[in-house]
C-alpha cells in the first residue's frame, strides 16, 4: 500500500491465500501451515507486487510492514484502572507509562501461570498497550496528559502473542524485504477493526464486532465507544464447511460454494 501526504492510501498489490480445509481440525499443524503459506505470499509480493507501474520509476523498497493477528495468534485483555487521591495530582506521560507497564507485567504473569502457559513458554511479546478511554473526575477526556485531578479512570487494551511466532514471522519477512525489525509493526485484529470503525462510523458507540476466521470466532463488545471485552470460541467458517461435507457427503470445494450462497 502506498501512502502519500494529502492523498488517500493506494493499494498497489493484494493477495489472499486461504487455509486448506481438512476433514478434521489439526491445531498442532496451524503454525507450520501459516509459515508455509506466508512464505508463498511474501514470495508472490516480492516477484509480482514489484511489477506495478509505480516501481518502474521508484525504488523497489518496503518501508514498513504491518502484521495484524487474528485468533488464535494473540491474546487480549481490556482492563480498567482507577487512581484516586484526596490531594490533586498531575497526570504525566511517565505516570501513564508506569500504569501501562505494571498492567502488562500482571497480564503476562497471568498468561504464564494460567491456561496459556504452554503457548507462551518461549516468551510473551507485547503488541499493544493502548489507552482506549480516560476519565478525569468522572468526565471522559481524549488526552489526560497534563491534567490535574483527584481521580482518574483509565481503560487499557492489552494485546500480546508468543515470542516464538513473532520471531518466526519476522524471519520470514526479513528473507524477502530489507526492513529493520523495528519497522515490522504488530497489532491484534479487534483493535485495528475498532479504530477503523471509529473513523467510518463515528456516531456508533454500542455494537458487537464479529471476526469469523477459519477455526475460531472472536466477538468484541464495544459500549460507550470503548472496547470492553473480547471472547473467542473454537468454531469458525471451517466448522460449518465440515458440517456440510459430512451431512451432504460433499468435497470441501463444493461445501464452501454452498456456504457462500448463503
Amino acid at each position: 500500500t502506498l501512502f502519500r501526504p494529502g492523498l488517500p492510501p493506494e493499494a498497489l498489490f493484494t493477495i489472499r491465500v486461504p487455509f486448506t480445509i481438512g476433514e478434521h481440525a489439526h491445531p498442532e499443524k496451524l503454525q507450520s501451515t501459516l509459515l508455509s503459506q506466508l512464505h508463498d505470499v511474501l514470495d508472490t509480493i516480492h516477484t509480482k507486487g514489484f511489477q506495478h507501474n509505480y516501481f518502474k520509476s521508484n525504488n523497489k523498497k518496503i518501508v514498513k510492514v504491518l502484521c495484524v493477528c487474528a485468533s488464535p495468534w494473540y491474546v487480549s485483555k481490556t482492563k480498567k484502572v482507577s487512581v484516586s487521591n484526596p490531594k490533586p495530582f498531575f497526570i504525566t506521560k511517565a505516570f501513564l507509562e508506569d500504569v501501562l507497564s505494571k498492567e502488562v507485567d500482571v497480564f503476562t504473569q497471568e498468561l504464564l501461570d494460567g491456561a496459556h502457559g504452554d503457548e507462551f513458554k518461549t516468551g510473551v511479546s507485547v503488541m499493544e498497550k493502548t489507552v482506549v478511554d480516560a476519565k478525569i473526575n468522572g468526565y471522559s477526556i481524549e488526552n489526560p496528559i497534563g491534567q490535574t485531578t483527584n481521580s482518574c479512570d483509565i481503560t487499557l487494551y492489552l494485546g500480546v502473542h508468543s515470542t516464538e511466532i513473532t520471531k518466526a514471522i519476522n524471519d520470514q519477512i526479513l528473507k524477502f524485504f530489507s526492513v529493520g525489525a523495528q519497522s515490522i509493526l504488530w497489532h491484534s485484529f479487534p483493535l485495528v477493526a475498532y479504530r477503523a470503525l471509529q473513523n467510518i462510523f463515528p456516531h456508533e458507540n454500542d455494537y458487537l464486532l464479529c471476526d469469523v476466521t477459519g477455526e475460531v470466532t472472536d466477538i468484541t463488545k464495544v459500549t460507550g465507544g470503548v472496547v470492553r471485552e473480547t471472547v473467542s470460541f473454537p468454531s469458525g467458517k471451517f466448522f460449518l464447511v465440515r458440517k456440510l461435507m459430512k451431512t451432504l457427503s460433499l468435497p470441501a470445494e463444493v461445501a464452501q460454494s454452498f456456504l457462500h450462497l448463503w
